[in-house]
């Protein structure tokens, strides 16, 4: 078993779920689509995108100084650190917002938290990740999730809800 290393090389204890901050997280991060859908509303896509990869950097990098963490140093590092900032964080919440601007509000949050399971895969086929069966079980669940909400109606029969047919 591997023992959990923390970035200092100190062995580090492992922390167990606590659900109420699961809990609080996951309402967090799905009112963010909502808040995505509203400001949509008047900036466009990608300024937007850039502009919340903008305020979330300089969020962690306040949190980093006010912990007192080591500062990259070096236009070099500051130069990496901003190209992948434009490339992979502005352009996937782009393609995030793109979803909420071009489609449900839901299917975009199903989609974007459909990224543990489109990790799992890969990692397991291309590195070799073993999946313990817990872990198996969860996406198995997970997958049936996503395939019950992306059917029509949610998972129910279309053909036998009266309500969801139109009138004669």
């Amino acid at each position: 078993m591997d023992v959990p290393v923390s970035i200092t090389g100190a062995v580090a204890e492992p922390v167990r779920p606590r659900p109420l901050r699961m809990l609080w997280i996951t309402a967090a991060w799905g009112a963010c689509f909502v808040a995505i859908e509203w400001g949509l509303r008047d900036a466009p896509l990608l300024w937007f995108a850039a502009l919340r990869a903008l305020i979330a950097g300089a969020a962690l990098l306040a949190l980093g100084v006010a912990l007192h963490r080591p500062v990259p140093r070096g236009w070099r590092a500051w130069g990496l650190i901003t190209v992948l900032g434009l490339v992979n964080v502005t352009v996937a919440f782009a393609a995030m917002f793109g979803g909420v601007a071009g489609g449900a509000t839901g299917t975009a949050a199903v989609l974007a938290n459909a990224q543990p399971l489109l990790i799992l895969l890969p990692a397991w086929w291309l590195y070799g990740e073993r999946l313990s069966p817990r872990t198996s079980a969860a996406l198995v669940v997970g997958f049936a999730g996503l395939v019950v909400v992306a059917l029509p109606g949610g998972g129910a029969a279309a053909r036998h809800c009266r309500s969801c047919q139109p009138p004669p």
